[in-house]
């Protein structure tokens, strides 16, 4: 991990991010880390995502690469607390960017990284400050805007492997101009990243990784394990020829290249779908471990004084992502009818099911001779900004700008099945001229329907015709359209001296609109492909805010105090949407005048819904349920007879139990989310030991009325009647007269809870001591940037899951413990850096015992990383080589398997290095 920039150091009066009041030499009462730009070129990093994403505080794994990217391939998030995306606000100069998700993130890939100055991260809540979004933090990216000269980079990297390669570009430039009034900074960036095809790649990943159902298992009491974690985990329902599962005469009968028969060879432990050995096929062999992207971006701002105490300043972006992979083959998992009267079965299969009087057999097949279904995502970003700024008086200052942002992608999934056309297609017979057709061309009620049909041969790898493979796929697409107006006035200034120092404060107000338009081709619409990109969706919404902060000193040069701050910041926000909703925010900081600082903070936060979860469509499916208030459940539950009799249903309510409506998509009726999150620490900075800053922060942040989309109809129904009546979960249930169930509402609700509890540490010490190969004194830095996660808990109806310290995929993934220790030395001459990057043990699933699985564990990983610069002169400016090391000891990562088949990745790829060993280089000149 790159060093960490305390927040003592000396620095010029700036905005530092936790609060909105210029401050010199700050130490605010919410944590501040701020990364510098040395910091970025001793990481190697390539991207703003993959550089933040290392710190303990983020979880990892949305990085452009990154195989889960919550925006699609390409995209970049961050996701402070691992509580999403959507409650981490980004910031471009302390002013908030445009979306570039429906669920209103930032992918950050489109921010270029050579002009950087440094990146501030408040590790809590900020909503006083900076609005909706901020309730995990917010994270700032700050541009060198006098920069003055030429930046250029050229960097190359590929893993030991030979994939994996990364190519990048960057160039930065700034100048006065109108005798200095003015100043102008332009920077570029290219990155084209090769990616890994397949998990198969990977030692580790060849092995066929799997979680797999223990057929030894008779029950929750019996001692023995319910699942088992094991290598050469294979499905008993597909091989990739095609394999016939029954019935019994023909059963376990898989074809070979060219059509022939042989026997199906079962593994030692079978339990479908899986099994461990045989001859079955594996999902996970063709996972892509990181998709291949290419990015372009530009930034520019530029500012001209118009008179002694006016300037105006102007900010633009774009950038552009072009990312492709593979997704997954189609297939049919034993689930496909064939008539014994096909007319590509083999000969000796056909005498077979004739002997037998077999009509029809189920085949499984997975198609990866028909290729895989590949998605294109491209990405289209601008921004500018265009404001004023001024000071008047001895002690004030004011800005105002409109800020402009839209993004628009398009993604294709080229190649994707069309399960009807499938159907129709293999089920091919000969016509009466002897040619092969497919039989509902023959039909005339089919007729219209499968015109065009080619026939397809399934019957051994390779078999299907480049015809039939064209007629059972095609492409589907989705585009976005969305934009984001911002209208903003700030005040700043000192209106009184007070016995401590001035009294400081900060209020302001703004205005800000964002729309989003999403829409599909008619084919997606119709249900007609394997996998959808999306659904048509629309929505807008505005909000008008007015914001004040202060900050009071106290205290100043006393015995037991260096200074005493108070602080305290509200946004009163009204939104078209939800209405009005107010934040807030107290702070102190305490200078002991005995090298310790304490501070601490209280503050309540929002997130308002976003777009997806006000307007995403409606869907309507149908759900037979258990009804709580049927007499049974109520006798066997008294919380559900307490509940009922409150609704009006009486003790001996028969229930239909029938079908019911379900009805999901989006709310215009949520309510917004609202945190309260508090912070304690201190700092440390011993004058017996200059250069040594310590420091300790604990943090607790809970969130009520948080949204969930989708929430399963039991859990709707036991929220309900389970807790105290009415509660949230009651809004999605509706009766009729009669009382019996109608329908269940199944689209967003302000209905769960989140608690992050947890402990920050940073340590930093710096010092200069003798060279060692040479003359003169070397600049050596030792850091520590940690995190302990105490409580990460999530509960929905009367379920509460505390995720804390499990390292499975799908809940992304929470160490306990992650920490990353730097060590840099430097002279005029070469630049040495090593980094430890240490992921702390923990259990797959924190709600299994010994009768779930049979080993929950998972060890600790951890990485060493190696770079050297070495700086030359080149004329007036510098020349500087660089190399390095990622993961030197090529350590492969823990073994974490999905659940689940058709994702079948061996690991964790958020947590844990997928790459292996890595080598980087490149050459950086200054101008």
């Amino acid at each position: 991990m790159a060093d960490v920039h305390q927040e003592l150091q000396e620095v010029a009066e700036v905005v530092v991010t936790a609060s909105r009041i210029r401050r010199e030499n700050a130490v605010m009462p919410t944590p501040v880390m701020s990364l510098t730009a040395e910091d970025f070129l001793i990481s190697g990093a390539t991207d703003v995502a993959s550089f933040v994403n290392e710190s303990p505080a983020f979880l990892a794994g949305v990085s452009p690469a990154a195989n889960d990217s919550s925006g699609g391939a390409g995209s970049a998030f961050l996701d402070l607390r691992a509580l999403g995306p959507k409650r981490t606000l980004v910031l471009v100069n302390g002013r908030r960017h445009a979306p570039t998700t429906v669920g209103g993130s930032v992918d950050v890939s489109v921010l270029p990284s050579v002009a950087l100055e440094r990146i501030e991260t408040v590790t809590g809540g900020a909503s006083a400050a900076w609005g909706s979004d901020a309730v995990a933090g917010v994270v700032n990216v700050i541009y060198a805007k006098d920069l003055q000269g030429v930046r250029a980079t050229a960097q190359y990297g590929a893993a030991e492997q030979g994939d994996a390669g990364d190519t990048r570009f960057a160039l930065a430039a700034g100048d006065d101009f109108f005798a200095g009034r003015g100043h102008v900074l332009l920077a570029a960036e290219y990155q084209k990243s090769a990616g890994i095809a397949d998990q198969k790649d990977r030692d580790w990943g060849a092995r066929r990784w799997g979680v797999i159902r223990n057929p030894a298992d008779t029950g929750p009491t019996d001692g023995i394990p319910a699942r088992l974690i094991r290598p050469d985990a294979n499905l008993t329902i597909a091989t990739e020829g095609g394999l016939i599962l029954g019935p019994g005469p023909v059963a376990n009968l898989q074809f070979t290249p060219g059509g022939g028969l042989a026997p199906f060879e079962r593994g030692s432990i079978v339990s479908p779908p899986y099994m461990i050995g045989g001859d079955g096929a594996n999902f996970g062999q063709y996972a892509a471990l990181s998709q291949p992207y290419e990015r372009k971006n530009a930034f520019m701002s530029a500012d001209l004084d118009l008179t002694e105490r006016v300037r105006v300043f102007f900010e633009g972006g774009y950038a552009l992502t072009d990312a492709h992979s593979d997704v997954v083959q189609s297939f049919v998992l034993g689930n496909l009818p064939v008539r014994a009267d096909n007319a590509f079965l083999p000969d000796e299969l056909r005498t077979l099911l004739q002997d037998n009087q077999i009509p029809a057999f189920a085949l499984g097949r997975l198609n990866t001779d028909m290729g895989f279904i590949r998605t294109n995502r491209e990405q289209r970003m601008r921004r500018a900004v265009l404001g004023l700024a001024g000071e008047f008086g001895a002690a004030w200052s004011w800005e105002t700008y409109v800020q402009y942002g839209e993004a628009d992608s398009t993604e294709r999934l080229s190649n994707n099945f069309m399960p009807a056309r499938f159907a129709f297609a293999a089920d091919a017979i000969r016509d009466a001229n002897g040619q092969i057709v497919c039989r509902a061309t023959l039909n005339p009620l089919t007729a219209a329907a499968a015109q065009g049909c080619q026939p397809i041969n399934l019957f051994g790898f390779g078999a299907p015709s480049a015809a039939a493979i064209d007629y059972v796929s095609g492409t589907s697409f989705f585009t976005q359209e969305q934009s984001q107006t911002v209208g903003s006035a700030e005040i700043r200034g000192q209106p009184w001296e007070l016995w401590a120092g001035p009294l400081s404060i900060a209020a302001g107000v703004e205005y800000r609109k964002e729309q989003y338009t999403g829409a599909g081709d008619d084919v997606t619409a119709a249900g007609a492909f394997l996998l959808g990109t999306g659904q048509a969706l629309s929505g807008e919404f505005s909000v008008k805010e007015t914001f004040a902060e202060i900050l009071l000193p106290v205290l100043t040069q006393q015995s037991f105090a260096r200074s005493l701050e108070l602080s305290a910041a509200a946004r009163l926000t009204d939104y078209d949407t939800i209405g009005s909703v107010e934040t807030w925010k107290l702070g102190f900081v305490w200078d002991t005048a005995h090298s310790v600082t304490f501070r601490g903070s209280l503050s309540q936060d929002i997130r308002a819904p976003n777009i997806a979860e006000l307007f995403a469509p409606e869907g309507v499916s149908f759900f037979t349920p258990v009804d709580p208030c049927d007499a049974a459940s109520q006798a066997a539950n008294p919380a559900y007879a307490q509940s009922c009799a409150a609704a009006g249903l009486p003790a001996n309510f028969a229930a239909s139990n029938g079908l019911i409506r379900v009805l999901t998509g989006g709310n215009p009726n949520l309510n917004e989310e609202t945190a309260r999150t508090r912070t304690a620490g201190l700092i440390v900075a011993p004058p017996a030991v200059p250069g040594l800053n310590l420091s300790l922060d604990w943090y607790d942040i809970r969130i009520a009325d948080a949204i969930l989309l989708g929430v399963p109809v039991p859990t709707i129904l036991d929220g309900c009647y389970g807790g105290s009546y009415p509660n949230s979960y009651c809004a999605g249930v509706q009766r009729d007269a009669s009382g019996q169930l109608a329908s269940i509402t199944s689209s967003g609700l302000n209905v769960a809870e989140f608690r992050n509890r947890g402990v920050d540490w940073q340590a930093r010490y710096g010092f200069s001591a003798p060279a060692l190969f040479e003359s003169g004194d070397a600049n050596i830095t030792v850091s520590v940037l940690g995190g302990y996660l105490i409580e990460q808990s999530d509960t929905r109806a009367l379920e509460r899951i505390d995720r804390a310290g499990e390292l499975r995929r799908d809940n992304s993934g929470l160490p306990k413990l992650r920490w990353n220790a730097n060590v840099s030395y430097a002279t005029d001459h070469v630049g040495v850096s090593g980094q430890v990057r240490y992921i702390g043990s923990g259990k797959y699933d924190n709600t299994y015992g010994p009768e779930d699985i049979e080993d929950n564990s998972i060890a600790a990983e951890w990485y060493l990383d190696l770079s050297a610069r070495v700086p030359l002169q080149l004329g007036a400016g510098s020349l500087e080589l660089f190399a390095g090391v990622n993961n030197v000891f090529d350590n492969d990562p823990a073994i974490v398997p999905y659940e689940f088949a058709i994702s079948a990745l061996a690991t964790n790829p958020g947590l844990y290095d997928t790459i292996g060993r890595y080598f980087y280089g490149g050459v950086r000149i200054s101008l």
